[in-house]
């Protein structure tokens, strides 16, 4: 695979509570460390179920912006939102229209494009990579998603109960109470 990205995701079903529709995302806080569950999730730009850059220049140049983005607002709700608004375009074949998503997200695009143009993101990219190959068992396919260091292979859409079935702490997030 290229320069897969991590997106490491260290919350708890954030991404469950966040609606497609109006991107609401209200993360659930542990009271403790121990409580917390990672989800990680290996990626790329413009892909869904590709390797190797198959969309070409257009997926490596964001590729890195959204290592660039990861990078720049640790924080999950803002690059989470931005990253969603930059491959939605993608299914409406607008992602030459990425950067609406700064305005459409009230995100200041200067970290990202300093982070894009100083060589940092392809060092991110870089470090995303030299990851993914330490993948044990190595990933086949994208996204590939880790609960707590467990691949869930094909079974990686049903990633909310794999979270729930993970999570120990006493405040059950909404997701799993379903």
């Amino acid at each position: 695979m290229g320069f897969e990205k991590l997106l490491v995701l260290t919350f708890l079903v954030a991404a469950a509570h966040a609606s497609a529709d109006s991107m609401q995302i209200q993360p659930v806080m542990a009271s403790s460390s121990d409580d917390k569950v990672n989800l990680s999730v290996y990626y790329e730009s413009l892909c869904p179920y590709c390797a190797n850059f198959m969309h070409g220049v257009d997926e490596c140049r964001l590729d890195v912006i959204e290592a660039c983005a990861i990078n720049s607002w640790p924080k999950v709700e803002k690059h989470f939102k931005f990253i969603y608004c930059v491959e939605r375009l993608h299914l409406m074949d607008k992602h030459t229209q990425w950067q609406s998503c700064y305005g459409a997200n009230n995100l200041d695009q200067t970290p990202v494009n300093n982070c894009y143009n100083n060589g940092l993101g392809f060092q991110l990219e870089m470090a995303y990579a030299d990851e993914t190959t330490k993948l044990n068992p190595r990933h086949r396919f994208v996204p590939w998603v880790v609960v707590n260091n467990i691949p869930l292979q094909e079974d990686f859409e049903n990633f909310i109960g794999y979270v729930c079935r993970a999570y120990r702490g006493n405040k059950v997030p909404k997701a799993c109470a379903r």
